[in-house]
């Protein structure tokens, strides 16, 4: 999991955040993370990364998704 500027200049399509499920722009401030076994990543924005879930918030969330996998 890590933090970092939203770029799509090397791809096609754009990534869905997981949580509010709005396309992210380019420039937008997120949170990715790969599932281990797989070379798709996933995103969220920043600011959906603290909003609430069972786990505590989404970036609980994450952290238990990739280290259970």
């Amino acid at each position: 999991m890590w933090e970092t500027t939203y770029r799509n200049d090397r791809r096609q399509h754009r990534h869905r955040c997981r949580c509010c499920s709005r396309i992210i722009e380019p420039g937008e401030q997120v949170v990715m993370w790969r599932m281990p076994g797989r070379r798709t990543a996933y995103a969220i924005h920043l600011d959906c990364a603290d909003q609430p879930h069972p786990c505590g918030t989404m970036r609980d969330a994450i952290i238990a998704w990739t280290t259970n996998a």
